[in-house]
């Protein structure tokens, strides 16, 4: 009589495993400081008015506005040549890295360097740009909430965690792309010399989609992605809300 193995159990990703390692990490450390010496001055300062409210209000609502704008013109930036000065920022360079590897947590957050000046110029926005110092301390305060909020779902939607409420799923569905578009951006970072030399497309667990040189490639901006001459593979995607997890890949 012969047994089969079985496999153990995978550990849950918790929230509490997730939190303990968000803290880890320098930049939301740096953003939450300045949450609380901004909300501290706030407090100190008093002079609450009706404008108060109204700065959280219009920043909540241009949030996706401005998140696009900078994805857009910022982190995805493309390398330029000016004569012997190369332009490619530091944010451009670790969000194509980011791409390469979405599993590397470090590339996950903000980078710490860019913080270095990103917050001292939110400091000064904060106090030149408005009629009252108090206003500008509650924009501040609100603008560093934003922050560890964008950096808690970002690291959640790179994390083993799995979606259990309406809002977050929503996010998490939104964020993740397609498998094939995942590997498109791969092919184009390392076929434009963007990618880390040797760096490995991380498998994430969950079903499994195969795909083959015989499809069509997706588009990454106005050109088309060559296909890459390699036998069928499994592209690993997130697994759906509602979809259990596959435990196995085959290909052919």
């Amino acid at each position: 009589m012969t047994t089969t193995p079985t496999r153990p159990a995978r550990k849950q990703f918790t929230l509490v495993d997730a939190g303990r390692e968000f803290w880890r990490h320098p930049s939301p450390w740096m953003i939450g400081a300045t949450l609380v010496v901004a909300s501290g001055a706030r407090i100190a300062h008093g002079d609450w008015q009706i404008t108060d409210a109204l700065v959280p209000a219009i920043m909540l609502a241009a949030f996706p506005f401005f998140e696009w704008l900078v994805h857009v013109c910022i982190l995805h930036w493309r390398p330029r040549q000016v004569g012997v000065l190369r332009l490619d920022p530091l944010l451009a360079r670790k969000h194509r890295e980011h791409h390469v590897d979405p599993r590397d947590i470090p590339l996950i957050f903000i980078p710490w360097q860019a913080l270095l000046w990103v917050l001292p110029v939110a400091v000064g926005i904060a106090l030149l740009a408005f009629p009252r110092t108090a206003l500008g301390l509650t924009f501040l305060t609100f603008l560093t909430v934003l922050g560890l909020c964008y950096e808690w779902c970002h690291y959640l939607v790179h994390s083993d965690y799995k979606p259990k409420t309406a809002v977050y799923r929503a996010i998490w569905r939104n964020h993740s792309p397609a498998p094939l578009q995942e590997r498109a951006l791969l092919v184009h970072s390392h076929q434009r010399g963007h990618g880390r030399p040797g760096a490995r497309y991380p498998p994430r667990s969950g079903h499994r989609r195969h795909v083959t040189d015989g499809e069509e490639p997706a588009r990454v901006g106005p050109r088309r992605i060559r296909r890459v001459n390699r036998p069928p593979r499994c592209v690993c995607a997130p697994d759906p809300p509602g979809v259990p997890e596959s435990r196995s890949c085959i290909s052919g």
